[in-house]
């Protein structure tokens, strides 16, 4: 079926690009499967970084809607992400949000909360820059650097696949009506060894965090068949 090609197209491309990057494919199996159904993925939690450090919450500003074919089609969320410093000392944070380790989505919070969900997505993981300069003695402009108690607030967005109304459910997609979002976000791409580093070269600014940071659960509505425009092959 064609909705099977699609995905399966998907979850061979993010595998290929998650594998391209070391340290990446350190603390994930790339041979995992990268959509829903993929039970064995697990997200790595780094020793240098207890989870209560950050706080992340995000808001769904706006969705949009496009067409992937007769039996499915996609929901876009714009979302607006707030990184809360809530450790007693100052948290360097790079800036970069596009590197999602896990997509997960369940039809209630109680769900959620036990850990069953209706989709598991891992979408494809943005290449790394080539030719991107080198770290100095101080974060540049790629980093903020959050007081305790300090606020980071950013953008990103997410594409969810969804059945249509009156269809069977496949594994792939969720279906029109109410759901809850929750993001693991990857914070460093360049590698443990290099973030060691830079965390003792730093420490004077603040601790640099590299490790992966879930946000707290947010609603939304999937709403039935309102596509206007063709989904991207990959967005």
């Amino acid at each position: 079926m064609r909705r099977r090609k699609l995905y399966s197209e998907r979850r061979n491309t993010g595998v290929r690009t998650f594998c391209s990057l070391a340290f990446v494919g350190a603390v994930l199996l790339c041979g995992g499967a990268a959509y829903a159904g993929a039970n064995s993925i697990t997200t790595p939690k780094s020793t240098h970084e207890p989870s209560s450090d950050l706080n992340l919450t995000m808001r769904v500003v706006n969705e949009s809607y496009c067409y992937h074919d007769a039996e499915m089609y996609s929901v876009v969320l714009a979302l607006h992400l707030r990184y809360a410093n809530q450790s007693a000392e100052s948290v360097v944070l790079g800036k970069r949000v596009d590197a999602k380790a896990e997509v997960l989505v369940s039809t209630d919070i109680t769900n959620q909360q036990r850990g069953i969900f209706e989709y598991r997505g891992m979408p494809p993981l943005p290449a790394s820059a080539r030719n991107k300069p080198g770290y100095g003695n101080v974060p540049d402009e790629r980093f903020v650097i959050l007081p305790p108690g300090g606020i980071y607030e950013t953008d990103d967005s997410v594409e969810i696949p969804v059945t249509r109304a009156g269809l069977q459910p496949v594994a792939d997609g969720v279906r029109p009506g109410e759901h809850v979002l929750t993001i693991k976000y990857f914070t460093w791409l360049e590698g443990q060894s290099l973030a060691d580093q830079l965390r003792a070269r730093w420490s004077h600014q603040g601790r640099l965090f590299s490790g992966v940071i879930e946000s707290e659960p947010a609603s939304f509505k999937v709403a039935a068949n309102l596509e206007t425009e063709t989904c991207a092959k990959s967005r």
